[in-house]
């Protein structure tokens, strides 16, 4: 079984290349969980950390890793949604990033 804090790091080295050197990308400690998958927010510190909305990257992209297996994939929140919906919140996520019914679904 993946934990949270191996998804993290799978996720890192998953998307090491796209960032770039100079913008190494930067991974939550907080996400989603559904039973077969984790959900592990990746951007930039400025805007997962201190919510600074002129870091926010524009994409429906969400990071997955599979709990059994370790298997890195994206999902895009129009496409997928249904699927996405099914997750829960784990860990300490922050308030700006719950769902405005209060019931987070960790989605950043």
């Amino acid at each position: 079984m993946v934990t949270f804090e191996e998804a993290r790091e799978i996720a890192r080295d998953a998307l090491r290349d796209e960032f770039g050197p100079e913008m190494p990308p930067f991974v939550a400690e907080w996400g989603g969980e559904s039973d077969e998958w984790w959900e592990v927010p990746v951007g930039t510190k400025e805007w997962l950390v201190e919510f600074n909305e002129d870091f926010q990257i524009f994409d429906s992209t969400v990071y997955l890793v599979n709990k059994d297996t370790g298997h890195f994939r994206c999902a895009h929140c129009i496409i997928d949604g249904e699927f996405l919906s099914s997750f829960r919140p784990y860990g300490d996520v922050p308030s700006f990033f719950r769902d405005e019914d209060d019931s987070s679904k960790g989605h950043a």
